[in-house]
Order: structure tokens, then sequence, then C-alpha cells
């Protein structure tokens, strides 16, 4: 790492820490918390982490987003997943979301080596836990999370979620990635109607023809 990289890295931490400690106006702790993440180093991880239980739900919905862009050395980020474990069942809809959607989709993401920090059976029982959730959008990045990892019993819940009037494409992300003929009725019934993304459909239906799993 280049001395200034780790320089600003430094410097941000401190700010967001004077920061918080001065009540600062919540967009600006939003701004300070994402680009912090956003110079994903895991020394960020620390100050993230000491910002997630902020009484504004807007700036715990920022740490959810940013905490995983923190989390590169996965022996080292423990804390890190417990945190989105936390946040992921937050009174507050769109934090829960975010959360949800950080530990599933974002993680599930990195790297082959970092999976086994990332693909837990604790991460997967707090993906399940929110699969019945009372936010719609929530429940598809469960989902979403879950069919990522290949955990069979997803299938049922999302062919749920498949099924709404008005299904958002993280469900039809997640039919794509699990790959089940099951959910392969349920794709072709948005075929007549759904025009979010079409083309992530046909791949979605492609995935999930009988006669190719």
């Amino acid at each position: 790492m280049s001395a200034g990289l780790q320089d600003e890295v430094e410097a941000r931490c401190r700010k967001l820490a004077e920061q918080v400690a001065g009540d600062a106006d919540e967009n600006e702790l939003q701004a300070l918390i994402l680009g912090l993440g956003q110079l994903h180093d895991q020394r960020a991880l620390g100050p993230l982490l000491a910002v997630k239980d902020h009484p504004s739900a807007a700036v715990r919905r920022a740490t959810a987003e940013a905490l995983p862009m923190a989390m590169v050395i996965g022996e080292k980020s423990s804390d890190g997943v417990a945190a989105l474990i936390d946040l992921s069942s937050d009174k507050n809809a769109e934090v829960r979301d975010w959360a949800t959607c950080s530990l599933g989709r974002t993680l599930a993401a990195d790297k082959e080596d970092l999976r086994v920090f990332y693909d837990t059976d604790q991460v997967r029982t707090a993906l399940a836990g929110r699969l019945d959730d009372t936010d719609a959008a929530t429940r598809a990045e469960a989902c979403a999370g879950l069919a990522l990892r290949q955990v069979a019993d997803v299938v049922e819940p999302l062919r749920r979620e498949l099924a709404r009037p008005d299904v958002g494409r993280v469900p039809v992300i997640a039919a794509e990635a699990i790959k089940s003929a099951e959910l392969y009725g349920s794709l072709i019934a948005l075929r007549s109607w759904w025009t979010r993304d079409p083309e992530l459909l046909e791949r979605a239906i492609r995935a999930c023809s009988p006669g190719d799993v």
C-alpha cells in the first residue's frame, strides 16, 4: 500500500470518529462512512463497527453497505460478520434490506479464498431468518444470499417471491443462481408481463430449464 493511501485511510478514520463524537449531521456521516468503505481497507472495519448502533437509521444503513467493503481479510472480519447479522434484524426495514444484501450477495461475491469465512452455518442461519421478513426487499435479498450459496431449501420461499405482483430483479437473480427446475414455471409465467429486465429473465429461464439442470 502506498504511503498516500495509508495516510488517507487513517485520516478518514479519524474524521469519522471526530464527526460522530461531535454529533455531526447524518448526511455528512453517511458520506464519510461510504467513502471510508470505498477505500477497501481492513483498517476501516473498526471505525465502521463503532457506528453500527448509531441512533440514525440512515447512518446504520450506510454502515451496513460499507462494512463488507472493509472486510478484505476474512480471518480478521468475524466482528464484521456479526455486525451485519445484527443489522439484518434492525427495526428499520431499509437497514435490514442493506444488511441482508451485504451479508448475502456482497459477501457471496468475494474471492474463493474468503468463502470459508463468509459461507458459514451462522451466515446461512441469519439469511434464513429473514425469509419471512415483513419487508419484501429484505426477503428477496435473503433468497439471493442463500441461492448464491446453493442452499436448496430456498426454492420454495423463492417461488413465493417470484409470484408477487411487484416482483423485482433480486428474486430473478436468485433463481438464475440456484438453477432449480422447480422454478421454471414461475419464471415462464413472468414472460407475459415482467419488463424490468427481460435479458435477466431469459437467463434465469435457461438456467432453470428442466433440460439443463
